[in-house]
């Protein structure tokens, strides 16, 4: 992991440096102002560690590019992948309640990240009202979906996990540069069988009839969705008005 000091020169605005990182909805003046907060740019290799569970909670990252797993520790030593993170996304605000981060934060492909002081980031939302709102709100939506997340995959069958996957990691793209619709997975099957609760042969299978049947494209990693209707009927449990080229079984 490379870790490299950040002049204020090397961030003001024009230079391109953190611009891909800072999240979206921000007036100017406080991009400005978050830009020059940042203190180290983060180089991780794929399968490095960003942040390990338990490690103090003094910082803050903003994803510029490439991605992370959240991978939960359990007491019994079993591993299980809570989310995944991608461009745009400020992570670490989880370890604010406890103090301490919860999971090991683990890079899924070459990925770049921004550090910033907690204390700094503090002071800008005591300082700044418009500021306060958006890490509320980036605090609210995180538990919100990590909500939704629990309840979704806790009541699905198999064949829902995947589509319901394949629509998140769809509705994910723009924010990655990638037209929607289109997205590449830089996780591998056990990964999304982790995420999901499923074994990595289920997830093979699904992702292979699914490819047969034509309702995706997959070329190695890089994923086109060519009928989302067919997987939205399908996560709503309407699979009976498609005929399928190639039965889906589970």
């Amino acid at each position: 992991m490379n870790r490299v000091p950040i002049s204020a020169a090397s961030i003001l605005p024009g230079s391109g440096a953190c611009e891909d990182c800072l999240p979206l909805g921000l007036s100017a003046h406080l991009r400005t102002r978050l830009r020059l907060l940042a203190v180290h740019r983060i180089q991780v290799a794929h399968g490095e560690t960003l942040l390990h569970a338990g490690a103090a909670f003094r910082h803050l990252y903003a994803v510029c590019k490439g991605s992370f797993k959240s991978v939960f520790l359990g007491e019994d030593g079993g591993q299980q992948i809570i989310a995944f993170h991608w461009p745009r996304q400020l992570l670490g605000l989880s370890g604010y309640a406890e103090k301490a981060c919860l999971t090991d934060l683990i890079a899924l492909e070459p990925t770049e990240a921004y550090e910033f002081s907690w204390h700094a980031i503090e002071a800008l939302a005591r300082e700044s009202p418009e500021f306060l709102e958006h890490l509320l709100d980036s605090m609210s939506e995180r538990l919100a979906l990590a909500k939704r997340d629990q309840f979704m995959l806790g009541s699905m069958c198999s064949t829902q996990k995947i589509a319901y996957f394949l629509l998140q990691m769809a509705a994910h793209a723009p924010a990655c540069g990638l037209a929607a619709g289109s997205f590449t997975l830089p996780m591998t099957r056990e990964d999304i069988g982790s995420y999901l609760g499923l074994t990595m042969e289920t997830v093979s299978r699904l992702l292979s009839q699914l490819s047969k049947a034509g309702v995706v494209l997959i070329d190695r990693k890089r994923v086109t969705l060519r009928k989302s209707d067919v997987l939205q009927a399908w996560l709503d449990g309407e699979t009976k008005p498609f005929a399928w080229k190639s039965p889906i079984r589970v």
